[in-house]
């Protein structure tokens, strides 16, 4: 979700593999949105991102494409009207990438990208080099971060700074619950420092979330392990290191997940998505533990893939958008303060 027309009214935007299509829906006055316009894609795109490119103040897309392993740039014309596709950058040939962070890590002002790859599993790192003629933007790719042992392979990535020297650093999460920690140098270039386990032993976990939640000044990280049905709180020192987890039953398999101040008490909330039908309010206290307000919240149709949050309808508190398998709709649920 962002603000993608010339308007005060939040606007949505979401990736479709089945149709290798791009739609934009525009929010209206009353809390709604329009009936949304399609831009075509590459094959299978994965995971998109909203950022301001071209040095003009409108949100621009960036899209990642899995069939073609590389990065798509929609140019925002005004209005909410998107130009066509332009290749970006490229993660390799058949690299399949999976997700994409953006960070600037040169300080220079320009938004970075990080992606996660399964053939073989790594971290790349893409450098934006702004070229500054209007529309035109590419990414170079720089260097490739193994995720470890073999059979272990990369899910997702956070990019945040984690210790004290003003750098960008990236946390790492493996499919068998262990977070890797790369400090950044200042150039794009990544040095390990540590790998934290989320004690999601055996299991599968997926998400990854950087924010500081115990409101010490340091960045804290929050993983769901999808196996175990848990999510795991790892408290930051402010020098990349992390501490033991501290881990919470969510009362379904997690996938995705968000920080947020859903209850506007000052305090980061972790809104999760649960099993096929369900999603998970755990609702935080001053000093980063949490407890569970809603335990089950239900999802009408199909098997949840990825959600965004945003004001949709205005009133102050954070909205949930819910994209489904099985259904080309997104579904919307208005917040209300427990």
């Amino acid at each position: 979700m962002g603000y993608l027309s010339n308007d005060s009214f939040i606007d949505m935007a979401s990736v479709y593999q089945s149709s290798n299509q791009l739609i934009v829906w525009l929010g209206q006055a009353n809390g709604t949105f329009d009936h949304g316009t399609p831009y075509s894609t590459n094959p299978l795109p994965v995971d998109l991102l909203l950022v301001e490119l071209t040095n003009d103040n409108r949100l621009d897309i960036l899209v990642l494409c899995l069939g073609s392993s590389n990065i798509l740039l929609f140019v925002n014309l005004g209005g909410g009207i998107f130009a066509a596709k332009r290749t970006v950058g490229s993660t390799g040939s058949y690299s399949f990438p999976l997700s994409m962070t953006l960070v600037d890590f040169i300080n220079n002002g320009l938004a970075d990208v990080v992606t996660v790859c399964e053939n073989p599993p790594y971290v790349g790192v893409l450098l934006n080099q702004n070229y500054t003629s209007g529309t035109q933007f590419t990414l170079v790719a720089n260097t490739l971060y193994s995720s470890g042992p073999p059979n272990y392979y990369l899910v997702a990535t956070a990019a945040a700074h984690f210790n004290a020297d003003s750098l960008a650093d990236v946390a790492t999460l493996t499919n068998d619950g262990n977070v890797v920690m790369y400090l950044g140098m200042g150039n794009g270039i990544l040095t390990y420092l540590a790998t934290y386990t989320t004690r999601g032993f055996t299991t599968f976990s997926s998400c990854i979330v950087a924010a500081d939640v115990n409101n010490d000044g340091n960045i804290d990280l929050s993983v769901t392990n999808t196996g175990s049905m848990t999510v795991a709180v790892l408290f930051g020192d402010g020098k990349g290191h992390m501490s033991v987890p501290i881990l919470y039953q969510v009362g379904g398999a997690p996938t995705h997940m968000r920080a947020l101040y859903f209850d506007q008490d000052g305090h980061l909330d972790l809104l999760v998505l649960t099993g096929s039908n369900c999603y998970t309010l755990l609702t935080g206290y001053f000093n980063g533990t949490f407890y569970t307000s809603i335990p089950c919240g239900y999802v009408p149709a199909g098997y949840v893939t990825n959600f965004a949050v945003g004001d949709i309808n205005g009133d102050g508190i954070p909205d949930m958008a819910i994209t489904a398998t099985g259904t080309a709709n997104v579904q919307m649920f208005l917040g209300s303060i427990i």
